[in-house]
C-alpha cells in the first residue's frame, strides 16, 4: 500500500506538470501599436514557460530585424509570483504593416501567436525636405573595370535637432570597392542645410545590370516634452534609407582586361656593366583606371637572371 500511495503521488505530480505545460500561455504584442515612419518598432513574443523555443525571424514584411534579444520579466499579482520569458525583435518600418502569426515550441508542443497590425504614420519632419538622403553616381553605364564614383549625400535643415547619425553602406555586390577620402562636413548658409558626404570608387567586375542596394542612416533626433514647469529632452531613434541604383555594365571591346588611360616607361640605372654586376630596371605606369589589376611584369632576358 505504501508503494501504491507513493506511485499515485508521483503520477499526480506528473499529471500536474503536464497540465501546466499544456496551459502555458504565449502572446505576441507590440511595444507601441502606432509609430512614426522610420522609428523603432518592437515586436515582443512572450511565454510563461522557460522551456520555450522562440521563432527565428530575420524580416517582418520587407523590413529587416536589426536587433533582437531575450529577457525575463517578474511580476507579483495577488501575492503570486509570475515569470515571463520574452524575446524582442526590433525593426524600422516605413509604412503600416500586418504582422503574421508566429509558431513557437513550448514544452515540446507547438503554439501560435495571434496576428497583429502596426500603424505607421508619416513623419512631419520628412515634409518640406527637412531631411534628404540620396545616392548618386557619376555614370550609370560603364565597362567592366571602368571606375564609377558613387556618393551618399545626407543633409538636413539647420533647425532640425539631430544629436547623432551613423551610416550603414550597402554591400556593393559585383563591384571592387575603395572608400575615398571623407569630405569635410559643410554648412550651406544660402540653402540652410548641413551637408555630409560619403564617397566610394567602384569597379564593376561583371557585365549586365548590377544593382546597388539603398544605404541606411540611423539618426538620433532630439525630442522635447513639457511636464508642468519642466522640459525634458530625449533621443528618438529614426532610420531612413536612400534610393537604390542600377548600373548597366558592358564587356570591354576586343577582349581587353584593363580600362583606363595609361603610359608605360622603363629606365635602367646603367647601360654598361661587367659580368654579374646588377642593373636596376624601373618600370613606371602613369594614368587613370583599374591599375591594381595590371598583372605582374616578368622579364625574360637571355644570359641574365632577373
Amino acid at each position: 500500500m505504501k508503494n501504491l500511495g507513493k506511485n499515485l503521488l508521483l503520477a499526480l505530480i506528473a499529471i500536474s506538470v503536464l497540465s501546466l505545460q499544456a496551459n502555458a500561455k504565449v502572446k505576441a504584442k507590440l511595444k507601441e501599436n502606432s509609430i512614426i515612419s522610420g522609428d523603432e518598432a518592437e515586436l515582443w513574443i512572450e511565454s510563461d514557460d522557460k522551456n520555450v523555443e522562440f521563432p527565428k525571424i530575420d524580416k517582418i514584411g520587407n523590413y529587416k530585424i536589426v536587433k533582437q534579444y531575450t529577457n525575463t520579466a517578474i511580476n507579483y499579482s495577488s501575492g503570486k509570483k509570475e515569470k515571463k520569458f520574452i524575446k524582442k525583435y526590433i525593426f524600422h518600418p516605413q509604412k503600416s504593416i500586418d504582422i503574421p502569426s508566429y509558431s513557437l515550441k513550448v514544452g515540446g508542443k507547438i503554439q501560435k501567436t495571434k496576428p497583429l497590425h502596426l500603424d505607421v504614420k508619416d513623419d512631419p519632419i520628412d515634409k518640406k525636405e527637412n531631411i534628404i538622403f540620396k545616392m548618386v553616381a557619376d555614370k550609370k553605364e560603364a565597362y567592366i573595370n571602368e571606375p564609377i564614383v558613387v556618393e551618399f549625400v545626407f543633409k538636413h535643415k539647420m533647425n532640425v535637432p539631430i544629436s547623432d547619425a551613423s551610416f550603414d553602406s550597402p554591400k556593393f555586390k559585383g563591384f571592387w570597392v575603395k572608400k575615398l577620402r571623407a569630405i569635410p562636413n559643410k554648412t550651406d548658409i544660402k540653402t540652410g542645410y548641413k551637408l555630409y558626404k560619403v564617397r566610394y570608387l567602384l569597379y564593376p567586375q561583371y557585365s549586365g545590370v548590377l544593382h546597388i542596394d539603398s544605404g541606411l542612416m540611423d539618426i538620433g533626433m532630439i525630442a522635447s516634452k513639457k511636464r508642468r514647469y519642466y522640459t525634458f529632452k530625449s533621443i528618438r531613434r529614426k532610420r531612413i534609407k536612400s534610393n537604390s541604383l542600377d548600373i548597366n555594365v558592358s564587356l570591354l571591346p576586343d577582349g581587353a582586361e584593363l580600362f583606363g588611360s595609361f603610359t608605360f616607361s622603363g629606365v635602367a640605372d646603367k647601360t654598361k656593366v661587367k659580368a654579374n654586376e646588377p642593373v636596376n630596371f624601373t618600370i613606371t605606369i602613369i594614368g587613370e583606371g583599374n591599375i591594381d589589376d595590371i598583372k605582374e611584369f616578368k622579364l625574360n632576358i637571355k644570359n641574365a637572371e632577373v
